[in-house]
């Protein structure tokens, strides 16, 4: 033992069995239909859940390994200092034995520690509606049937970093539930306001428009980076799936098409790479 526990700690509930109710619940949470389902996601390190903290926001549950990783990770969190200290009912903390706690993790190699979050889904027609009422820059990326967890993390982090306000999901694009996306986005997710469109394309991209948002999209036969692309203070910016890139739908409501110029024989990037470069033009230009 690391350290010595705390009252709290020594209450925490300890789960040994794959059948117990509470763990099935958890292991559930790992596909994203039942995590949208429940607005509840697993959250995964000590690092994360001390931002999660920083931004005033508590978990609703605390699961620890039952090794050294899960007390270290006890003591950052619990112990004298951290930033859960005496704000958890020993309800909230549980503890797993490694086996069933690697089950449970997303991650190849786990941190001792995850927790439950509630992510609310939230309606992109308020968000707009609040947001389009003061004179401050809108910039929402738009992401179309982009596939893989890892790329709408990343391109989500991305987002969040150049500050940027928004990020749609549409089409067949990873859920934000999906818990590879979360780890991809390394807690951006709690940062953005995110959406999960469902329904036809043009629908959603003809009442941005109709809002005044310009919508621009990334294409191969698109025109090259200009000074002053990004200088529209509503803007939205389309990215397409990783092999077939934006719909024919997408395309035709596209106010204007981008495509970043190349060297060296190489013909196109991953959408992750060409996402940041384009996200950072504009906010370069602002």
């Amino acid at each position: 033992m690391l350290y010595q526990k705390t009252g709290r700690e020594r209450q925490m509930i300890l789960i040994e069995s794959k059948d117990n109710p509470r763990y099935k619940a958890l292991l559930a949470l790992k596909k994203a239909r039942q995590a949208k389902k429940e607005q509840l996601m697993i959250l995964e390190g000590p690092r994360p859940l001390m931002d999660l903290a920083a931004a005033g926001r508590l978990p609703r549950t605390l699961i620890f390994s039952q090794d050294d990783k899960g007390d270290r990770a006890a003591r950052e969190l619990l112990g004298p200092g951290g930033v859960f200290e005496g704000k958890m009912d020993p309800d909230q903390l549980i503890r797993l034995p490694a086996h069933l706690f690697r089950q449970a993790s997303a991650h190849k190699t786990d941190q001792g520690v995850m927790a439950l979050i509630h992510l609310p889904v939230r309606d992109l027609g308020d968000w707009l509606d609040r947001k389009l009422q003061d004179q401050d820059p809108c910039r929402i990326l738009i992401l179309e049937s982009v596939q893989d967890p890892g790329n709408v993390g990343s391109l989500i982090r991305t987002a969040d970093a150049l500050g940027w306000q928004a990020v749609i999901l549409m089409g067949d694009s990873a859920s934000i539930y999906n818990p590879k996306t979360l780890a991809a986005s390394m807690g951006s997710l709690l940062h953005m306001a995110l959406f999960e469109v469902q329904g036809p394309v043009e629908s959603l991209l003809e009442d941005l428009k109709a809002r005044g948002i310009k919508l621009l999209g990334a294409a191969l036969g698109g025109q090259a980076l200009e000074e002053d692309w990004a200088y529209d203070k509503k803007l939205a910016l389309m990215l397409g799936n990783e092999g077939k890139g934006l719909s024919d739908q997408a395309l035709a409501a596209a106010d204007g098409l981008l495509a970043i110029p190349m060297q060296g024989g190489v013909q196109s990037l991953n959408v992750a790479a060409a996402g940041a470069i384009l996200l950072w033009e504009a906010i370069r230009n602002l």
